[in-house]
């Protein structure tokens, strides 16, 4: 049994170990279990922070409003985005450990699923010949938030369309002219792929030239109230619905490109590659999805009240 001079040692002693007593001391600690970082509830680089400055900036233009439940739902809407983008960059980073091949840049773009105007953007942005916010129209984006304050299926006139959502119009306006061809064709042999895919010039050449024979219909004089009165009704809700997604597809664009050139620059995180470690991945993955769209909903109700 220890004296009681021992034992008075021993309580001495453990109040000398106690843990960090400074707030760098803390913040370094509480990183010692950390492996590879990607389910921390933190931001954990300055890169991180950088990102999540950035799009909560955005958040804040397109909502731009008062109410402080509003301002909290945004700020955790971009954390939770930071680390979906996070765990998604951890995921290919574990199906990319230990790789040798040569041409690394094409097996990372292979992963994520890159389609070529998509690889020719990375490649550009990889070299600095070009900034990924030319990734973005902000024509397009424009129209997005438009229509995300709108139901598109209660638009049933042209009117109504022309009122309640005048700057789809004025693109559509505008591109009809661009292509000298009527805003129906735009609409048909055009704006799902644009949305979808590309805008680039090629693109758009190909169009005028497959669309040539519309041009004999395209009165270059007609207003845009004409122009958009002969247009389907069901041809605009048909836009609308495509526009509506540019957010989505700029976001999935932005966080490939961001992806490859962080996966092709950092070295590769030294996760051990096994099936226990994508399933816990995967399923912090899915919980941080659910809790994105619920963020979502409930900003979108708060933004409505």
């Amino acid at each position: 049994m220890p004296s009681e001079s021992q034992l008075n040692a021993n309580r001495s002693n453990a109040k000398k170990s106690t843990g960090p007593k400074t707030n760098v001391g803390k913040s370094i600690a509480s990183s010692n279990a950390m492996k590879h970082g990607a389910t921390s509830k933190q931001l954990i680089s300055p890169t991180e922070y950088s990102a999540y400055q950035t799009f909560l900036s955005a958040l804040q233009k397109a909502y731009p409003n008062k109410n402080p439940l509003v301002a909290m739902q945004l700020e955790r809407i971009a954390k939770i985005k930071i680390q979906l983008d996070r765990i998604q960059s951890t995921i290919d980073a574990t199906f990319t450990m230990g790789q040798q091949e040569e041409n690394v840049d094409a097996k990372l773009m292979e992963l994520l699923d890159m389609d070529e105007a998509l690889k020719n953007k990375a490649k550009s942005i990889a070299s600095s010949e070009a900034d990924i916010l030319e990734t973005a129209s902000h024509d397009r984006l424009n129209i997005a938030s438009e229509l995300a304050k709108i139901n598109i299926e209660e638009l049933k006139t042209h009117q109504d369309f022309l009122n309640i959502a005048p700057k789809l119009c004025q693109y559509l306006f505008k591109m009809s002219h661009k292509c000298a061809s009527p805003i129906k064709d735009v609409i048909d042999f055009y704006a799902e792929e644009e949305v979808k895919n590309d805008n680039s010039s090629n693109r758009m050449l190909a169009f005028i030239l497959s669309a040539g024979r519309g041009a004999l219909l395209f009165d270059s004089e007609i207003s845009l109230e004409e122009a958009i009165q002969k247009v389907p009704v069901d041809k605009l809700r048909k836009a609308a619905r495509l526009y509506s997604l540019e957010f989505q597809r700029l976001a999935n664009t932005h966080y490939k490109i961001t992806s490859f050139n962080r996966l092709r620059e950092i070295p590769l995180l030294p996760i051990e590659l096994n099936l226990d470690t994508l399933d816990k991945l995967y399923r912090y993955q899915s919980t941080l999805q659910r809790q994105l769209s619920n963020c979502i909903g409930e900003l979108l109700v708060l933004s409505k009240a």
